[in-house]
């Protein structure tokens, strides 16, 4: 199950948005709408998050949910919290990395097809919604939306320490503690600079074959 309710902590796992038949493990704002509604809307809440990422606009939708949660909302990135998922967990009250996390920002993308003026349409909106998700990144960190959608265009990946160095996370749990794994992913090749320990697991593990 890509979202599991556990008192008041929330497991979320797989891929935001997408086809299920493809990706596996799908949860979606619905979802956890949901699941926050079992917690308690006014209940503080702890959210585990192990998520390669997946659609910008479910991500933005996921982060709008947890902001109106009356509670407070803790996220711990377990494994990897990536492009979609790092936009959601901004909406934390607090974020903690675990040993051997990861997060990763970067600009939004998109397929087109058609004639050069539609090509044009889908990159004028993608540069609306980087510029609108560099705000959000930009209002956790403290860095001018201009210095977040540079890291943004050059893909930046960051551990945990580094994470909280950039303002992306307000602590990390020490070593020694027991590290999650990052999670299947079937479109990490979607990413250019991915760690060599993503692309390795990626490889042994076959992500992206479908079942």
């Amino acid at each position: 199950m890509a979202v599991i309710v556990n008192g008041t902590e929330i497991l979320l796992t797989g891929t935001v948005g997408g086809d299920p038949w493809w990706d596996g493990e799908v949860f979606s704002q619905s979802d956890l709408i949901n699941a926050l509604a079992q917690v308690g809307r006014n209940t503080d809440v702890t959210v585990r998050v192990n998520s390669g990422g997946g659609i910008a606009t479910e991500g933005a939708a996921l982060h709008s949910a947890f902001v109106a949660h009356k509670g407070k909302v803790h996220m711990v990135v377990e494994g990897w919290a990536a492009s979609a998922a790092s936009l959601f967990i901004m909406a934390g009250d607090t974020i903690t990395m675990r040993p051997g996390a990861l997060l990763m920002i970067h600009d939004p993308s998109a397929r087109a097809w058609g004639t050069s003026e539609e090509h044009r349409r889908v990159a004028g909106a993608l540069d609306v919604m980087g510029n609108v998700y560099a705000q959000v990144y930009s209002d956790r960190c403290g860095k001018s939306p201009e210095e977040v959608r540079e890291m943004m265009r050059t893909e930046t990946w960051l551990g945990p320490a580094e994470a909280v160095a950039q303002g992306v996370a307000d602590d990390a749990e020490p070593d020694g503690a027991d590290a999650a794994e990052p999670l299947a992913f079937s479109r990490f090749r979607a990413y250019a600079q991915a760690p060599e320990r993503i692309v390795a697991l990626a490889k042994s593990r076959v992500w992206g074959a479908r079942a």
